[in-house]
């Protein structure tokens, strides 16, 4: 990683299913950064205080934000993974994003882009803790869902950058994709 001086943030966007954990996982350990990962305090909720109905799941999963939120805070820099609410006015669904540019000097979004189709496939053929409620959803909902938020994506809150999670091509190119845009916020150590 490039020697940076001030606080970022990549912030990994895009559909449920979309590779965001993945991606996440990959640029991490190629950057030797922190990945903060909203779901695993969602999972350590559901172990800890059990499993309930759609209702509790929101607590719960509210909970879980303000946990997320207080771990990232604690990092200078980090890859964080979640899926963000769309600051709409509406929606209630999601890690809030307005805290990012807050706490970070550069926020860089990585906007995971796959077709709704592949992601709701692949969203209902994975397994995951049974607290998610995934079984709830079928195909046909998860495609409607997936399409009703993917009008909100990317975030384009900070710095972009655009990511076929369809397939894996994106790993020649996108650690030198981020060092540019790093580069290019001029705070880089001399």
């Amino acid at each position: 990683m490039l020697p940076v001086k001030h606080s970022f943030c990549l912030f990994i966007s895009g559909n449920p299913a979309s590779g965001k954990t993945t991606l996440g996982n990959y640029i991490a350990r190629q950057l030797c950064l922190p990945l903060i990962d909203k779901d695993d305090f969602l999972v350590s909720l559901f172990e800890t205080k059990g499993i309930g109905d759609n209702t509790w799941r929101q607590t719960l999963s509210r909970e879980a934000d303000l946990d997320f939120i207080k771990a990232a805070q604690q990092t200078k820099s980090a890859v964080l993974v979640s899926h963000w609410r769309a600051e709409d006015g509406q929606s209630l669904s999601g890690t809030p994003t307005v805290w990012l540019q807050k706490h970070f000097e550069q926020v860089i979004e990585i906007y995971c882009h796959c077709p709704n189709r592949i992601t709701a496939q692949r969203f209902h053929e994975r397994k995951r803790h049974a607290g998610h409620l995934d079984y709830l959803k079928d195909l046909a909902q998860l495609e409607q869902w997936f399409e009703n938020y993917s009008q909100y994506l990317p975030l384009n809150i900070s710095g972009l950058i655009t990511v076929d999670t369809e397939n894996l091509a994106y790993q020649r190119t996108l650690i030198s994709k981020i060092n540019a845009l790093l580069v290019n916020a001029s705070y880089i150590e001399k």
